[in-house]
């Protein structure tokens, strides 16, 4: 075996200075021996040595410069330099040289990935599995790029096959949950995130996503005990913290929220986590705090994606408006792609704000054409017709004679965007009434009989009563251990679909039904950053039939309820508050309101009746809602 031979065996078995000695002895007799040049090269580079790596790798390429080992080499050295265009020049050479060569396609992809070009990514990961079927890193890789293009269904399928290949790989677990979250199967995403818990008990990211993923599918009391458990393996991230906050905000707990969002705004000095944590003081009701901490960065020109869009959720007049509108588009010149959607989202709002429609649109429109979740309204419409056929022969009769040992129910539904958590927050003004926060309760109830679908609506006759009732007191022991108000509101869009059921298990029960204008409430959520748990509102076509779905639903309600349902006008709820919850208390059977009410987000008041503004925007919403829809509630 010659020096070479013996250098390279010394380095696979680890023996990386006996390695290090026999290269340098090769190169004092051949200084222009590529193989020496590479391997040295990259014992320099492992050792952090990067410029001296890359003297040796680019030396050896002007020698092989048709070598796509070399060429690969020199690559990897460069993306550790932060030179990525120079790096995929050189993965692109050695794919040139060798059009089969694996490792190049792969690492440009990844660099395709890094600048936010998924398509290509995907493009060069599919031309390196050839050549390395089996290299979960590989699949991962594709997997993720995938689920940025939209391609859920093939990302899930490229992922388990790396997971059945490194089952006790987390990183891979957690990507896989990831995706299927984007995909809308919460419950096989929560399967994997508690196997890397179980898997790695002392690694905080399968709670802290178990937590988040719990609180998509409305179990927030499962979500914060899995972030509390989160938060005492890393008892100070600042992620965990808010995500806790945001689950004790998402309950109605708004003092804890604000409690755990100052806390985070006052001990942290990054400025991304401070305007992230401002932002959920924001939203959980103390903007004095969150303008407290945003102080500091008042004037300051290059401020953080969130410090920019917290900074105009705060922003109250002209000056303040035109200042934030500076910010946040500073901010996108400089944001890394998965930031830009936010950023997007708050320059639409400021520029509503602001009157100028037709820039404000724009935002909203690339900001939604970002989001990578997607609707599937044929699915939707199917599922209602199921609920309508199944739900059509029963009879919904209010029973609300003798009394009850629990609370008294009030639940409003209605489309996103329809005054739901207005009247909720109006309703909690009066004496002995509580709200159960964004999330609600029913949702966990839901999820208990079917795994958070709509199972049960094929087997609605087969629901038998003594279940029933169980399944109704344990809901009624989760909303106790929020509250022991006398009357409870839940204010969930999503309870619309379960409207049926809500009957079955609280006959005593009253609905309120909260109308918009369609083309109003599509416009509002067009506007609006779900976080992906509302994929019908990314673009116009699939808010129309949303709206259209959820408008037969409500009709289908109104006749199968009778006086247990009350409807409410968002338009009329805005001019007139006093007056319109008075109405509804009497409707309600509920003593007459007590004291004056107070409109808590008055910004909701720039949307009313303002699809007229937008309309010329509005061609594809207006195919789906019809010309009849803008002149009357749905």
């Amino acid at each position: 075996m010659d020096n070479f031979g013996r250098a390279l065996d010394a380095h696979r078995r680890g023996e990386i200075d006996q390695a290090d000695g026999l290269y340098r002895r090769i190169l004092a007799k051949s200084p222009r021996h590529a193989g020496a040049l590479t391997q040295l090269g990259l014992i320099e580079q492992a050792r952090g040595n990067v410029g001296q790596a890359r003297k040796l790798l680019e030396k050896a390429a002007s020698i092989e410069p048709d070598n796509p080992s070399v060429r690969n080499s020199l690559g990897q050295v460069l993306l550790a330099q932060d030179k990525p265009d120079a790096a995929a020049q050189e993965f692109r050479a050695a794919t040139s040289s060798e059009p089969n060569f694996g490792p190049a396609w792969h690492n440009l992809g990844l660099v395709n990935a890094a600048q936010g070009d998924f398509a290509s990514a995907v493009e060069n990961f599919r031309k390196a599995l050839p050549t390395s079927p089996g290299d979960a890193k590989l699949l991962l890789n594709l997997g993720h790029a995938l689920a940025e293009t939209g391609a859920f269904d093939e990302a899930v399928d490229v992922l388990l096959s790396a997971v059945r290949l490194q089952p006790a790989v987390p990183q891979i677990r957690l990507a896989l949950g990831d995706v299927l979250i984007h995909a809308g199967d919460a419950a096989k995403a929560i399967f994997h995130y508690r196997e890397v818990e179980r898997l790695v008990p002392g690694n905080p990211a399968g709670p802290h996503r178990l937590g988040t993923a719990m609180q998509q599918i409305g179990d927030v009391e499962a979500a914060i005990a899995a972030l509390k458990r989160a938060r005492e393996l890393a008892p100070e991230s600042a992620s965990i913290k808010c995500d806790l906050a945001n689950g004790y905000a998402m309950l109605g707990d708004s003092d804890a929220a604000q409690a755990l969002f100052a806390e985070v705004a006052r001990s942290s000095d990054q400025p991304s986590v401070i305007g992230v944590a401002a932002r959920g003081l924001i939203a959980a009701g103390d903007i004095t705090t969150a303008s407290d901490v945003l102080s500091p960065f008042a004037q300051v020109e290059d401020a953080a994606p969130d410090i920019a869009i917290a900074t105009a959720e705060t922003a109250r007049d002209a000056s303040a408006l035109s200042r934030a509108k500076a910010l946040l588009e500073s901010a996108l010149e400089r944001a890394e792609p998965n930031q830009q959607a936010a950023i997007l989202y708050a320059l639409a709002e400021t520029e509503h704000r602001r009157g100028d429609t037709d820039r404000a649109f724009g935002h909203a429109s690339d900001a939604n054409r970002l989001k990578s979740a997607r609707f599937n309204a044929a699915r939707e419409a199917e599922l209602v017709d199921r609920i309508i056929e199944s739900t059509s022969n029963h009879a919904f009769v209010a029973d609300r004679s003798g009394s009850s040992d629990g609370p008294r129910l009030i639940f409003a539904v209605g489309m996103q965007r329809s005054g739901l958590r207005l009247f909720e927050s109006l309703m909690a003004t009066q004496p002995k009434v509580a709200g159960l926060g964004p999330a609600g309760a029913m949702q966990a109830t839901v999820n208990a009989i079917g795994a958070g679908g709509f199972d049960y609506v094929d087997k609605w006759l087969e629901l038998e009563d003594d279940a029933l009732a169980s399944i109704a007191a344990s809901h009624i022991e989760r909303v106790r251990a929020r509250t022991e108000a006398e009357i409870v509101v839940e204010a969930v869009p999503g309870n619309l679909f379960h409207v049926g059921l809500i009957r079955r298990l609280f006959p005593q029960a009253w609905f309120v039904l909260c109308e918009r204008l369609a083309a109003d409430r599509c416009l509002s959520c067009y506007f609006q950053d779900f976080a992906g748990a509302s994929p019908y509102a990314y673009d116009l076509e699939s808010l129309g039939h949303h709206a259209r779905s959820t408008d037969r639903l409500s009709a289908h309600w109104r006749t199968q309820l009778g006086e247990s349902l009350v409807t409410i006008d968002f338009e009329t709820l805005i001019d007139a508050p006093d007056a319109t919850l008075d109405d509804a208390l009497r409707s309600l059977e509920l003593p007459s309101l007590v004291g004056p009410v107070t409109l808590i987000d008055s910004q909701r008041v720039s949307w009313l009746k303002r699809h007229t503004d937008y309309v010329h925007h509005l061609g594809p919403l207006m195919a789906v809602l019809g010309p009849e829809v803008p002149n009357s509630a749905a």
